[in-house]
């Protein structure tokens, strides 16, 4: 039989050069890798639907982002890509994703504020803190941020949950740039806002509270201009809750630009307010986003009959 084997063919003795060849083609089918990942990895991709009974091709994307100038780096931007969980991603929001709700306080300092209506409002601040610590569930809603007004405005405390609330060392001095502040107080809180969506966390409305003994004197600014717009745009469109509080020679008139939700409060009973503003925000935290609340109206307000 000449030297053919059973089940052999007889054919042409090929050179060693195309039996290498062959081999190397074989190699080649089976794992390319000396091509470089990428193209084992488009070799794959083109095998599996093959292998599961479909016809086999990857289409321009992949032929894109394999064969394409920059294909390492668009690999990169696919893995980073997936590499994303859903969900609370900052590590602020990921040992609590509990819904928030965030509350702005705008407090006036200016000079007219030193001595007790100071220090009564200082005290305040610690009570609405204990009032909001006392609840297990409020503790991880209610956010609190401040600003105050007294000749400059200042961020005095950014926005944190209440464990971490330290009631900030409130200084009185100077005018009273209200306007300027409330465009502050909006602002930090669209931040905050973009900052809930963009780790997947719920919220309610947030509240923006105002409390002031006198007259803004930015009135005639484009700030203060501004100021009236955004606040009453943003309750019209149920961005925020409102609640502009005056006391002693507060103008009344200036806060009812601003707000329906306007209250002149009777002396500096500021602890009694701070109690009432936990309390509302404890009904609102416990409740579910979107529902509407009936909630007690604030103490010790002075109504005109």
């Amino acid at each position: 039989m000449d030297g053919v084997g059973w089940g052999q063919r007889k054919g042409p003795e090929k050179s060693i050069a195309q039996r290498s060849d062959k081999h190397h083609r074989c190699d080649q089918r089976l794992w390319p890798d000396y091509r470089g990942p990428w193209l084992a990895l488009r070799y794959l991709v083109n095998r599996l639907p093959a292998w599961f009974g479909r016809s086999a091709g990857h289409g321009p994307l992949l032929d894109k982002l394999v064969n394409g100038r920059h294909s390492a780096r668009n690999w990169r931007r696919i893995l980073d890509m997936e590499q994303t969980p859903f969900g609370p991603t900052s590590d602020e929001f990921a040992p609590n994703p509990q819904q928030r709700c965030a509350t702005v306080l705008l407090l006036d300092v200016s000079g007219s504020m030193q001595g007790q209506p100071l220090a009564e409002l200082q005290a305040g601040l610690n009570v609405l803190r204990d009032e909001l610590y006392a609840d297990d569930l409020v503790r991880k809603r209610v956010e609190i941020a401040v600003v105050t007004f007294g000749g400059t405005v200042d961020i005095v405390h950014n926005f944190t949950g209440v464990e971490y609330f330290q009631s900030p060392a409130l200084v009185a001095k100077g005018d009273t740039p209200m306007g300027q502040a409330i465009l502050m107080g909006l602002s930090l809180l669209n931040e905050r806002k973009k900052e809930y969506h963009r780790n997947g966390i719920l919220y309610f409305r947030p509240w923006v509270f105002l409390l002031t003994d006198g007259a803004p004197t930015d009135t005639q600014t484009p700030e203060w201009t501004q100021a009236v717009s955004m606040v009453r745009q943003g309750e019209t469109d149920k961005k925020f809750i409102f609640h502009g509080f005056g006391v002693q020679d507060a103008d009344m008139s200036r806060l009812a630009e601003l707000s329906q939700r306007h209250y002149k409060l009777t002396g500096f009973k500021f602890r009694e307010l701070f109690k009432w503003l936990s309390n509302s925000l404890g009904a609102v935290s416990r409740s579910t986003p979107g529902t509407k609340l009936l909630l007690p109206p604030p103490p010790y307000i002075e109504i005109e009959t």
